[in-house]
């Protein structure tokens, strides 16, 4: 690690550690949202989401243990300074140093791939996750038109029928010809009572007038004559008021048949509009539900994991500084010139003057950054 790296470790380590908590919010927190927006899209955006919650928790723990890793390995480092003016122990230092750089390298602490996998896979979430909404949000507004549209037409169409003009006209022309039927029953009943009547009055004025003539005979054919005439009358009468009550029975059905096929109309209409009220009804709760998702703050809330993700591509670098210090040692063993030794003992005030630094830097990694980022 560079100098200017040691020297703004505390800085650099407790932003990340609040980008790290920033980061494990905004996916937490907007879990549920995402859910709300499958339920309404019916979608599964949710689980690709739970799949990157796990996978930035695995990112965090590899963290945790590659700090905690770092922190040991920078205090072993501080601790073999102690001796490094001791020209026997060049040898060991350069040993130690060469195995310093080797666990270092072992370290886990760049996650710079599975960080990229996961904003890739944010994005598609978002990208996907806009149009579905969109696309859902487009036929909702639809649904709910065609649902209002429907229902209003269904009730004028029930208003403008119980007062539909031909129904009334053509019920009251059946009760007008029922009336002119029963009308004319009733005078077939009087006239054939009337004849009825006169026949007998005929027929005993007779019998009582009767002598006996030789036109006797006569006259009393004559008078079953006008009887078979009456009765011919009187059952032609009783026909023609048969045919009429016949009609008239055919009038009350077809009038009865009219008020059960307007009956039965309405009752159609009225279905459908019960159906269609469903329709409303249920078009007008998912636009409800659709207002009550803040698609826009959902959206924003990817973009800020976005930009955290960035911010944990940061990281320590103390392979750098280890590699400078090893060069030197091994220079000195290779030739120890008077500038081999200069550069040598320049590197030793240098880590002298770092090691406090260093030393915080190692706390910072076991005891803050590792604990603040969950």
């Amino acid at each position: 690690m560079s100098s200017k790296t040691v020297s703004q470790s505390t800085t650099d380590l407790n932003h990340l550690a609040t980008t790290a908590s920033t980061l494990r919010r905004l996916v937490c927190d907007n879990e549920v949202k995402i859910g709300a927006v499958d339920e309404f899209t019916y979608s599964s955006f949710r689980t690709q989401w739970v799949s990157n919650r796990d996978a930035y928790f695995g990112v965090v723990d590899n963290s945790d243990t590659s700090a905690s890793k770092l922190a040991g390995t920078i205090n072993y480092y501080l601790s073999t300074l102690g001796d490094v003016k001791d020209a026997d122990t060049e040898g060991e230092m350069i040993e130690e140093l060469s195995a310093l750089g080797i666990k270092l390298s072992g370290l886990n602490f760049d996650q710079s791939a599975d960080i990229s996998a996961l904003k890739s896979s944010f994005q598609d979430i978002a990208e996907k996750l806009s149009a579905a909404f969109e696309e859902r949000d487009a036929a909702v507004r639809t649904d709910l038109e065609a649902a209002q549209a429907e229902v209003s037409a269904l009730k004028q169409q029930l208003d403008e029928y119980v007062m539909q003009p031909s129904v009334a006209m053509r019920i009251h022309s059946d009760i007008d010809a029922l009336d002119r039927i029963n009308a004319q029953i009733r005078k077939a009943d009087e006239e054939e009572a009337d004849k009825a009547t006169s026949a007998a009055k005929g027929t005993v004025g007779g019998l009582l007038s009767r002598k006996k003539d030789p036109k006797a005979d006569e006259t009393l054919s004559a008078a079953e004559k006008a009887k078979q005439a009456k009765d011919k009358k009187a059952q032609e009468t009783a026909d023609a008021k048969a045919g009429l009550q016949q009609t008239a029975g055919k009038v009350i059905a077809g009038l009865f048949a009219g008020k059960d096929a307007a009956t039965a109309r309405r009752r159609e209409i009225q279905e459908k509009l019960t159906v269609a009220e469903a329709k409303l009804q249920r078009a007008t709760a998912a636009m409800r539900e659709a207002k009550g998702i803040n698609i826009d703050a959902i959206l924003q809330a990817e973009k800020s994991i976005e930009k955290t993700l960035d911010k944990l591509e940061e990281q320590l670098q103390l392979n750098d500084e280890v590699a400078k210090y090893l060069a030197a040692f091994e220079a000195v063993q290779a030739d120890p010139s008077p500038e081999n030794q200069r550069a040598l003992a320049n590197m030793h005030k240098k880590t002298a003057l770092m090691s406090a630094q260093w030393r915080q830097v190692a706390t910072l990694l076991s005891d803050v950054y590792a604990k603040k980022q969950k």
